[in-house]
């Protein structure tokens, strides 16, 4: 709920947006405002209701799912409204009085829309589908970015900046919003950058930072952000130091909770301008307190989570079996192999009957994965160990390397295929989305493929890296879908925004008779914290559902 009443306030900032910069750059009448205002509430407010309406009488999202489409499609053409208001208003302010120029903007929107629209239909079957999540991350991030930076900054340097030059701050800040939405790594690096600003802007106004401070300021934030490049790219280690890479990752972590911190402490500020310096003050001795946290909590040994999972086809002789599921590990430079062996220790002394591995094995930095190899050898489980690739196996062609580890180790990987297991659970593994752009040797998920020699009148337990396709599978007859990828998002803002951007972010979730697991994952990705949740261990036991 609290994630829900975060989302209804990140759709009213955007909306207020919406409506000011469209209504004030194009001179609307005044029923021309009223319409405008009167679309963005009954538009917005769609998604919430319906949600909560699922929620309220306890409706399957399956059966929910035309309205839950319909409402999510406006909602990620929101951030495209707020691109085009960005650049309206930055228009409006660069060249005042020549009109014409603003509708230049006005294309943006209906295009970005129509590239949503096209490409989300081609998996409709699926609700957590993977590039309208990824969209929305994209376009919110980066309208947050506009909309926040843009006051802050220009607050903090009112008496530096003439009208034109607020102007042509939003229009590369637009600019880098569009980049950054095609994919393009210098519009992420660009607005990374912009946050960096924004939370300087908050500091010297906040602390009225001396002339030498604020220098000194500069010096540490530019560093810093040369350090978390690597972060915003998929360069990774490319120096081949692991150690500034492990600080590079905290940096961008401990940045990433400061401006979460400061988003919140400027909306605050709309309403209580006193204070600002004790603001300021106790923000930066919690943003100390929660990164210190942050990374010792990341450093310990994943804790064992205990799940049990009722099955109806399951047989009365196998109930109990035993499923210990491992995910995200990301073995490379922020993978110590101590904690490692760890970790394959304690996984071993729960004498599992079944250890699954959905995906993200390797990472970055893995070399040859001979510093691992040793202690993944020692992973054991009556029924053998079973793997299936996520998106970072495909990444820098490290798909090869992950299949050889596996095959010298003795672990399975299932490639949109199946197998049973104890003589009646069958186990079906997917391939990653984004197996054949990446290897043309390989091929993306499929349920039907993958179920293709499993009978539904059996236990299926699918694995898929990714917490989506569970709508196909429920269908196909799976029983048990066990997945990872989102880490529980391990920092704020990054766990809100997966929290928002998934069907199924974290945690148990039931569709009828059947079930999805996602882990917060065994390991860590780039960034090495995690505040509101743990590295983990699952151990679930399957048990005959009594009718």
């Amino acid at each position: 709920m609290i994630p829900l009443i975060f989302s209804l306030i990140f759709l009213s900032v955007m909306n207020i947006f919406i409506y000011k910069s469209l209504s004030t750059g194009f001179n609307l009448s005044a029923v021309a405002k009223k319409v405008l205002g009167f679309s963005l509430i009954a538009a917005s407010a769609f998604y919430p209701v319906v949600y909560l309406v699922q929620l309220a009488f306890k409706i399957s999202p399956l059966a929910m799912y035309p309205l839950l489409y319909a409402g999510k499609m406006w909602i990620l053409g929101i951030p495209g409204f707020c691109t085009l208001g960005a650049l309206v208003m930055g228009l409006t302010a660069a060249f005042p009085g020549k009109r014409w120029l603003r509708l230049l903007a006005l294309p943006l929107f209906p295009a970005s829309l129509l590239y949503l629209v096209i490409i989300i239909p081609y998996r409709i079957l699926d609700p957590g589908y993977i590039w309208a999540s990824a969209a929305l991350n994209r376009w919110g991030i980066s309208f947050l970015l506009i909309f926040v930076l843009y006051k802050m900054i220009t607050g903090a340097l009112a008496s530096q900046l003439t009208q034109k030059k607020k102007g042509a701050l939003v229009l590369l800040l637009s600019l880098g919003v569009i980049s950054m939405f095609y994919g393009f790594y210098i519009g992420e690096i660009f607005l990374v950058f912009g946050f960096y600003a924004m939370v300087y802007s908050r500091i010297v106004t906040g602390l009225e930072l001396s002339k030498k401070t604020r220098r000194m300021l500069t010096v540490l934030l530019t560093i810093g952000f040369i350090l978390s490049i690597p972060q915003m790219t998929f360069w990774g280690n490319a120096l081949g130091l692991p150690l500034l890479y492990y600080v590079g990752g905290a940096w961008f972590g401990l940045m990433a909770i400061a401006v979460t911190l400061f988003f919140l402490e400027s909306i605050l500020d709309l309403v209580l301008r006193s204070f600002r310096k004790q603001r300021v003050i106790l923000l930066l001795a919690i943003l100390a307190l929660a990164g210190g946290y942050s990374l010792y909590n990341a450093l310990q040994v994943p804790v064992v989570r205990e799940l049990t999972v009722p099955i109806k086809k399951l047989p009365k002789e196998i109930s109990g079996f035993t499923i210990v599921q491992l995910s995200d590990f990301h073995l490379g430079d922020l993978v110590s192999p101590s904690w490692f062996q760890k970790t394959v220790e304690k996984i071993n002394s729960l004498e599992p009957d079944l250890v699954v591995i959905t995906g993200d094995l390797i990472d970055r930095g893995i070399g040859d994965g001979s510093r691992f190899i040793a202690s993944l050898r020692q992973l054991q489980a009556r029924c053998g160990v079973f793997a299936v690739t996520g998106n970072h196996e495909y990444y820098n062609n490290r798909l090869h390397l992950f299949l050889d580890i596996c095959r010298k180790i003795g672990i399975r990987v299932l490639r949109n295929n199946s197998v049973i297991i104890n003589n009646g659970i069958q186990l079906v593994g997917m391939n990653d989305w984004i197996a054949g752009e990446y290897d043309e040797d390989d091929y993306p998920a499929s349920v039907s493929v993958a179920m293709r020699h499993v009978d539904p009148r059996k236990p299926v337990i699918m694995l898929f890296h990714r917490p989506e396709l569970f709508a196909q599978g429920i269908r196909e007859g799976v029983d048990l879908q066990l997945s990872g990828h989102t880490h529980a998002g391990q920092i704020p803002p990054l766990d809100l925004f997966s929290y928002l951007l998934e069907d199924y972010f974290y945690g148990l979730y039931r569709e009828g008779e059947s079930y999805i697991y996602v882990t917060s994952g065994t390991g860590l990705y780039a960034i090495p914290m995690r505040l509101f949740s743990r590295n983990e261990i699952t151990r679930i036991t399957l048990v005959k559902k009594q009718v």
